[in-house]
């Protein structure tokens, strides 16, 4: 279908959404109209496009349908009982009856089905079940062809039902947040549609109400649950100044929400449009299924009509082997080969979505199912991003001399190292400082007490003023306090380790995956933190193309999975195999990225491992399952041993239902680090 709507003139792109059930079409207006567009696509899809409502109520008109024929298939079965055989006229009995209007009332959908799979020179599951349907009828096999059809269409039904969950994820997303949302307006309380209230508005939720919109706390103390976004159960703790998610559960005091973007722009709709996004992206692994799927029809219905014809040749009676026919036909539908992966990926994506876990498409799983190697970038992922500073004194100048001159030079800047320093000399009286001035590179200069004083890096102070400077040498004195006749003292700066990362890299060990530290820091800096973390091999003093030509070195012979936070990883995450960051804060990077840990902690990584690898033993096991089902009901077919009946319930969509039911269960699964 996808190929036939591509060909029409001024359609730009096709996609067939398996999970969605629908077809996504892009169309030029200068070359074809909506008008058209619909026509074209009504007349290839052999269906009209409705809306949900009107296609709520087809499918509650297919429903009653089913249980009409369901109950005279029933009543049919019972008249065939001893004693219980009315006839009608001649051999007719009311027994055939009551399955002969099963089988046209059942059948009736079924038929009109394979009319539009016919009209589109395709041989779908409903043609050839109505073949076989017809055919059964035809000699005389009324039981056969109603339990045919009936078991058919409930089978679809519940097919339907079972994947449904998994069908809804981006809703099932959405459902978390509120409709409406209390907003504050020229100190009136006023419930109002989420989409009506703008940015900048004061918002109040009360106890046990569910947040509607993203914002930081205005005013207010409580504990927030935030499971719909981050994956974490236990509630977070929220003061003024704090962030706070839509779809949020408040589970204790009232707060009041300044409002920082749009109901559309939050962070769970946006989790919500990636999510459905992905559904619709295909790994290459389903192409190959595809692929299959059609060479493989094709040789069952050839080996259907030779069981028909070839046996009849040599003399053999045509009836038996005309249903063993029949029989095949109901097992060459490919539906339980095609539906496996889909089923299971959707459901990979419902668990990793509830988890925290972004995926944006079935191909990205596949990769990371065969990752070996991980790498990190380090500040702000490995690490907290919050700098330390620690004092290193000398001869000419003690440490508590350094801190104060230093600090009172920070006074005025603005950068993280400043901040450091500020935050290590807290509580040490700041001396006033002249002639401030800010040089390129973090450095600062100012008068105290008539002295002039430098802070910064080496760039800054005179060739012969750091060769003479034993200080000036060492690899962990990051910024240098001192004149233009000498250096003081100076700061080594080291970067809080996040508390997971050492239990996230060893579980990545267990897992066969191995991690590599991949930062722009001092290379001093990154062998030290790798050690700390357990991490065997760091690579620092990196700048974003050397990044590039070291993720390309790895992926020579490695699937390589780059995690990273900040915009400057966006080059490494999208040259890597897989490109995964923290949190949705950064846009540049979350656009960059093929995975997304919305919880923003490492802790999704070895989950991420473990669903992806499940979600494809699963896959491979429902093809697998599939496959010997269908073989299983083909051999005992051909030697008469088996009935339409068995056929569809075992063969066809029994199989289709115990891969998609096998699938589903992914969805409740219990990821852990």
């Amino acid at each position: 279908m996808e190929s036939r709507i591509g060909h029409i003139a001024g359609i730009t792109s096709v996609r067939a959404e398996h999970p969605e059930r629908q077809i996504v079409v892009h169309y030029d207006p200068d070359r074809i109209s909506i008008t058209d567009t619909r026509s074209a696509v009504e007349k290839v899809a052999g269906a009209t496009m409705h809306r949900n409502a009107d296609h709520a109520h087809d499918q509650g008109h297919g429903s009653a349908g089913l249980l009409l024929s369901a109950a005279l298939w029933l009543i049919g079965i019972v008249l065939l009982l001893p004693g219980a055989r009315v006839p009608l006229f001649r051999a007719i009995t009311l027994s055939d009856a009551f399955l002969a209007l099963a089988a046209v009332i059942g059948g009736w959908p079924v038929l009109c089905g394979a009319w539009r799979s016919l009209r589109r020179r395709q041989l779908g599951v409903n043609a050839l079940i109505a073949i076989a349907a017809i055919g059964a009828a035809a000699l005389g096999e009324l039981f056969e062809a109603a339990s045919l059809v009936v078991l058919f269409g409930a089978s679809e039904w519940l097919e339907h039902r079972a994947s449904a969950k998994a069908r809804r994820v981006a809703e099932t997303l959405l459902e978390e947040t509120p409709d409406t949302a209390i907003t504050l307006r020229e100190g009136r309380e006023l419930v109002l549609p989420v989409e009506a209230v703008e940015v900048g508005e004061h918002v109040r939720v009360r106890p046990g109400d569910r947040i509607g919109l993203d914002g930081v706390v205005h005013d207010g103390h409580s504990w927030v649950d935030e499971s719909a976004i981050t994956g974490e159960s236990t509630p977070a703790a929220k003061s003024p100044g704090d962030t706070i998610y839509a779809g949020s559960l408040n589970c204790e005091g009232a707060l009041e929400i300044l409002t920082t973007c749009e109901a559309k722009g939050s962070t769970i709709a946006r989790i919500a449009e990636l999510v459905s996004d992905a559904m619709a992206r295909r790994p290459k692994i389903q192409r190959l299924v595809d692929r299959f799927a059609k060479i493989y029809t094709p040789i069952v219905v050839g080996l259907s009509i030779c069981t028909a014809v070839l046996p009849v040749l040599f003399g053999q009676p045509a009836r038996p082997w005309i249903m063993s026919a029949l029989t095949m036909l109901v097992v060459s539908c490919p539906c339980a080969f095609v539906i496996s992966l889909p089923a299971t990926l959707a459901a990979a994506l419902h668990a990793g979505a509830r988890d925290g876990l972004i995926i944006k498409g079935g191909e990205y799983l596949e990769r990371v199912a065969r990752t070996s190697v991980m790498s990190f970038d380090k500040t702000g992922t490995l690490t907290t991003g919050n700098l330390t500073a620690d004092v290193i004194a000398t001869s000419e100048c003690d440490a508590g001399t350094v801190l104060q001159l230093a600090a009172s030079l920070e006074a005025r800047s603005e950068h993280a190292i400043g901040a450091a320093i500020l935050a290590r000399a807290h509580g040490v009286e700041k001396l006033p400082v002249e002639g401030f001035r800010v040089f390129p590179g973090r450095s600062v200069s100012g008068i105290i007490a008539g002295g002039a004083y430098l802070l910064g890096n080496r760039t800054l102070f005179p060739i012969n003023v750091l060769a003479a400077s034993t200080l000036a040498t060492q690899d962990d004195c990051a910024v240098l306090l001192g004149t233009k006749t000498g250096i003081l003292g100076g700061f080594s700066l080291s970067d809080r380790v996040r508390d997971e990362s050492h239990a996230v890299v060893a579980s990545l060990k267990d897992l066969g995956v191995r991690s590599v530290m991949v930062t722009g820091d001092r290379n001093l800096a990154a062998q030290r933190t790798a050690r700390v973390i357990g991490i065997p091999e760091a690579h620092g003093s990196l700048l974003p193309e050397d990044k590039l030509v070291l993720i390309d070195r790895l992926r020579a012979h490695n699937v390589v999975c780059m995690v990273g936070d900040g915009i400057n990883d966006a080059p490494a995450l999208a040259a890597a195999d897989v490109g995964v960051a923290m949190g949705l804060s950064a846009a540049t990077t979350a656009e960059a990225a093929d995975i997304v840990l919305s919880a923003g902690g490492l802790r999704g990584l070895p989950k991420l491992i473990r669903l992806a690898r499940r979600a494809f033993r699963i896959a491979r096991w429902n093809m697998i399952i599939a496959f010997v089902l269908k073989c299983i009901v083909a051999g005992l077919a051909v030697f008469g041993f088996t009935s339409l009946a068995l056929a569809v319930v075992v063969g066809d969509v029994g199989a289709t239902l115990l891969v998609t039911a096998n699938a589903v269960r992914l969805s409740r699964a219990k990821l852990t680090i």
